[in-house]
């Protein structure tokens, strides 16, 4: 017949029992001490007599070892209560200390965002007084130079208003012609008639370039030719007239 298996006995703790084991030899070693003490002391007793004495005294070290481990549980269990109320607040620090250190973080992060943004504006403004400096510098150098072109300009028309006084007076008179073209008219150049007009017209081409549409009287080709390349290569228009008054001039000897 086959045996049933008995059932396997529970995982308890090992120092518990070890705990009972150490009580109940402890108890059997007195026992027999004490056995051995009374027989010397006192005359044998009955089997049954002796049988019943250690299985109260058994019975005895056993309830003992009962108390024992109660109070060894107890103990236990109120270690095990310190540990998980020492765990329990160990934790709860640690939460409110990580939590200070998320909230120490954010703090760094918008106080690093406000220091880059403040950056940020102090550089264009920054940049923008010194665009503000370079402007003014600008228009201090415009004014200087408009009013050294004012000294120039009004230096040069009252040149200009003299040399054509004088030419006037020399009897030359500068006229438009239509089509950009400047007519230069002169008198006074023949002693017989002095109203006597001689004429010539002058204008720019395309390329910028001075160019002659005839005269009146007719001056030779071959003049008109070299004072034109003068003036082309000199660009010097007081010289011209000059030098065309002289040729008119000559016709009248």
């Amino acid at each position: 017949m086959q045996k049933t298996p008995s059932p396997s006995l529970p995982n308890f703790s090992s120092e518990p029992l070890d705990c009972v084991g150490r009580t109940l030899k402890k108890k059997v070693v007195q026992k027999k001490k004490t056995m051995l003490v009374a027989r010397q002391s006192s005359p044998p007793k009955g089997n049954d007599e002796g049988m019943s004495s250690s299985l109260e005294e058994l019975r005895g070290a056993l309830e003992f070892s009962r108390r024992d481990l109660a109070a060894w549980s107890r103990e236990r269990q109120k270690d095990i209560e310190e540990v998980r109320r020492k765990s329990e607040s160990s934790l709860s620090l640690a939460a409110r200390e990580l939590s200070l250190l998320e909230s120490e973080i954010a703090q760094q992060k918008d106080a690093a965002c406000r220091a880059r943004e403040t950056t940020a504006v102090e550089a264009a403004v920054s940049k923008g007084e010194s665009e503000v400096a370079r402007l003014r510098r600008e228009v201090r150098d415009l004014e200087i130079e408009k009013q050294r072109l004012l000294a120039t300009t009004t230096q040069g028309l009252a040149a200009s208003r003299n040399e054509v006084d004088n030419f006037q007076r020399l009897g030359l008179d500068l006229e438009g012609a239509g089509d950009g073209a400047l007519r230069l008219r002169f008198t006074l150049l023949d002693k017989r008639e002095p109203a006597r007009a001689f004429t010539i017209f002058v204008a720019v081409d395309d390329d910028d370039k001075y160019k002659i549409n005839g005269s009146s009287p007719a001056l030779p080709e071959d003049v008109l030719e070299d004072e034109l390349r003068n003036l082309n290569e000199t660009n010097d228009f007081a010289t011209f007239v000059r030098a065309t008054r002289r040729h008119f001039l000559a016709l009248c000897a």
